[in-house]
C-alpha cells in the first residue's frame, strides 16, 4: 500500500529533509540502534558508530534546469488538505482518502484517530481501499523520554491495540496494511529487532530473520499478493528483503555496502536506495533510487543521486532528490518543483511521502493530481567509448513531443554548467531508434553526461538521462 517511510529508532535523524520518527522505551532501557543507513555521522543509543551517507544537495532549482522552467504553470493540480499538520508522513489510498498523524482527510472532511490512551499521540503509517489505518501510538510517557509506542489498527471510529500481542517489547509499529486487511510492520524486543505479519483471522506471526548473522528486520510494506518487503541486517551492513509465502530472499544491492527498501507495488517492483561504488568529490559513496523488478535491482538514473520512496501500479516512482520531489517511470523523470504555480510556493518545497494509483501524490498539508494524459517517454540507448553518434528511442502516444538534447561534464563545479545540443528534434511517433550526430570536436577529454528535456504541451516537462559517456 502507498505510504511513506519512517525507522523505527530513537532520535534518529535522516537526511533529504526527512524525520524519522522514534519510538522508544521506558526510562530504564533505550531501543537498540535498529538499521540506520539513512543516518548522518553520529552515534548510535548504544555508543555504536552509524553508517554514514552524503547529503545530497539542497538547490533552489533542480540540477540541469535553468530556472526560468520553474514558472510552468497549472499541468498539476495543488488541493490544500490540512493546515499544518507539521508531519512528514502521508499515506493516501486510491479514493483519494489521506492520514497524517491522527488525522483521516477525505473531501475536505477531517476524522481524528481516538488514541490508545487518553490525550497521547497517535502517528498514521497507512491507509488502504476500506479505510483501515495503521500506524503507532503512544502507551506510556514520561517528561523524561519518548515514552512506549504500540503499533495499532483503526476502523470504524476504534483504534485496536495489536502491539499488545507481542509480548513484552521496546516497541512497534505497524507500517503497511493491504486490502485483506493484513498488517506489517515490526518491534523491538530486549534484544535485537523483529517484524510481523497480522490479521484478525491469523493473529499475529513472525516473519524470521534473512541470514542468523543479521539481528534486525524491519518489515515496511505488503501489497495486495501478501508480499512484504523491508530491511534487514547488522550494525555492519544492510540487505533488502522481499518475504513471499515464508521465504525470504535477498533483493541485492547497488555495489554499495547497504540498502533500504521501503515500498512494493501489486506487480512485485520494489523501490527504495542504496549505497553505489560511485564516489563524490569528498570521497563518500553516491545514494542512489532503485527500481527491483525480475530479479535485478536497477538504479533509477538522476543527476544527483537521491530516494525512492513509493510505487504505484502504474510504474511512476515518487522520490526525492535533496529536497526535489520527483516522479520517474519508465521513459523519463518529471521534476514536480518546475510544475507547481509560483502562486503555490508553499508546494514548492513539500516534503512528498505517497502516490496512488490515481496519480496523487500526498505530502506535506498537499494533495496534487497528475494528468491524466500519457507523458511521453524517451530511452538513451548504449553508445560506444568516443562516438559522437546519440542514439535513442521516444514514443508519445498522443502528442507530438518537442525534443531538447543537452550535455555536462560529470566533474562539473556548477549545476548551471549544461550545454545546449541541439533542440527542435520532433517525436516521431513510430517509436523506432533515432539518432542525431553531435559535433563533439571541441570536446575536452573526459566523462559527461547527456540529458533529453522532451515536452508535449499538456504533461509535466519530461527528461530522461544518459549514462556517462566517456570522451
Amino acid at each position: 500500500m502507498k505510504k511513506t517511510f519512517t525507522i523505527l529508532l530513537l532520535m534518529l535523524v535522516f537526511p533529504l529533509g526527512t524525520l524519522a520518527e522514534g519510538v522508544s522505551s521506558s526510562p530504564a532501557t533505550t531501543p537498540p540502534p535498529g538499521i540506520q543507513p539513512a543516518s548522518l555521522p553520529q552515534t548510535t543509543a548504544s555508543g555504536e558508530k552509524a553508517m554514514s551517507i552524503p547529503s545530497l544537495p539542497e538547490t533552489t532549482s533542480p540540477p540541469n534546469i535553468p530556472s526560468a522552467v520553474l514558472d510552468i504553470q497549472k499541468k498539476i493540480k495543488v488541493t490544500k488538505i490540512f493546515n499544518n499538520t507539521n508531519d512528514n508522513k502521508y499515506a493516501l489510498n486510491d479514493k483519494g482518502q489521506i492520514v497524517a498523524g491522527s488525522l483521516i482527510w477525505e473531501n475536505e472532511k477531517i476524522t481524528t484517530i481516538p488514541s490508545l490512551v487518553k490525550d497521547l499521540d497517535v502517528t498514521s503509517q497507512d491507509i488502504n481501499e476500506n479505510g483501515q489505518v495503521v500506524g503507532e501510538a503512544l502507551v506510556t510517557s514520561d517528561k523524561d523520554s519518548f515514552g512506549l509506542m504500540h503499533a495499532f489498527f483503526y476502523e470504524n471510529g476504534v483504534t485496536k491495540d495489536i502491539g499488545k500481542l507481542l509480548g513484552s517489547h521496546l516497541g512497534s509499529s505497524a507500517k503497511a496494511i493491504n486490502n485483506s486487511g493484513q498488517v506489517v510492520g515490526y518491534y523491538y524486543p530486549p534484544k535485537g529487532g523483529r517484524s510481523f505479519l497480522w490479521d484478525k483471522k491469523g493473529g499475529m506471526k513472525d516473519l524470521g530473520i534473512l541470514q542468523k548473522k543479521y539481528n534486525y528486520v524491519e518489515a515496511r510494506d505488503i501489497n495486495d499478493n501478501g508480499q512484504i518487503v523491508g530491511g534487514t541486517g547488522n550494525e555492519d551492513e544492510t540487505r533488502g528483503f522481499i518475504w513471499e509465502s515464508g521465504v525470504m530472499k535477498d533483493l541485492g544491492t547497488l555495489g554499495g555496502s547497504w540498502v533500504n527498501v521501503l515500498a512494493i507495488n501489486n506487480k512485485g517492483q520494489v523501490v527504495g536506495y542504496a549505497e553505489t561504488l560511485r564516489k563524490t568529490k569528498d570521497g563518500v559513496n553516491i545514494v542512489a533510487p532503485f527500481i527491483w523488478e525480475n530479479d535485478v535491482m536497477k538504479e533509477i538514473q538522476t543527476p544527483a543521486g537521491g530516494i525512492a520512496l513509493d510505487i504505484n501500479d502504474r510504474g511512476q516512482v515518487l522520490g526525492e532528490m535533496g529536497v526535489i520531489p520527483f516522479v520517474w517511470q519508465k521513459g523519463g523523470i518529471m521534476y514536480l518543483r518546475d510544475t507547481v504555480s509560483l502562486e503555490d510556493k508553499e508546494a514548492v518545497n513539500m516534503n512528498v511521502s505517497s502516490i496512488n494509483n490515481v496519480g496523487q501524490i500526498a505530502g506535506s498539508d498537499f494533495l496534487l493530481t497528475l494528468p491524466s494524459n500519457t507523458p511521453p517517454k524517451f530511452e538513451f540507448l548504449s553508445q560506444k567509448k568516443g562516438s559522437s553518434i546519440i542514439r535513442w528511442r521516444d514514443s508519445d502516444s498522443d502528442n507530438n513531443a518537442n525534443i531538447s538534447l543537452y550535455y555536462f561534464r560529470a566533474d562539473r563545479t556548477s549545476e548551471t554548467d549544461e550545454q545546449l545540443i541541439v533542440s527542435g528534434i520532433q517525436e516521431d511517433k513510430d517509436g523506432k531508434k533515432d539518432s542525431y550526430l553531435w559535433d563533439t570536436s571541441d570536446l575536452e577529454p573526459g566523462t559527461y553526461f547527456m540529458y533529453a528535456q522532451i515536452d508535449d504541451g499538456v504533461n509535466p516537462t519530461v527528461r530522461a538521462y544518459s549514462q556517462p559517456i566517456h570522451f
